[in-house]
């Protein structure tokens, strides 16, 4: 990137110690022992019904409201293969979870959600 001295090169390199912060936090939360025996049944129903799965590329969503809840369904309705990009997704159906094309982790059977060892 050709940006020296200006505003938008020291924000982008001011981001650098910040995305390092977190991933190492993430890295940490990641692998901690008490973590790692999480098990179906402490997961309530409420909080199945808010996170969505694409097994494709084994991610796990859980939905949080205003903090770009609605990009990310879009990215994952395209990883799911509904559309080819965010662009032509109506935001009609972003939020339509009958239309959307988004599994619930709450649609699976009990072994079907333990089988995720990704969880």
């Amino acid at each position: 990137m050709d940006c020296v001295g200006t505003a938008s090169c020291r924000e982008v390199l001011g981001q650098e110690p910040v995305n390092m912060e977190r991933l190492e936090l993430l890295r940490n939360v990641c692998e901690d022992a008490s973590l790692k025996n999480v098990t179906y049944s402490g997961i309530s129903r409420f909080v199945l019904d808010r996170i969505f799965v694409s097994d494709k590329y084994k991610i796990l969503f859980c939905q949080t409201p205003k903090v770009g809840n609605t990009q990310w369904k879009k990215v994952l309705i395209v990883l799911n293969g509904a559309f080819s990009s965010i662009k032509k997704i109506p935001e009609s159906l972003v939020h339509d979870h009958e239309k959307n094309h988004l599994p619930r982790l709450s649609s699976y059977r009990k072994p079907e959600v333990k089988k995720r060892k990704w969880i």
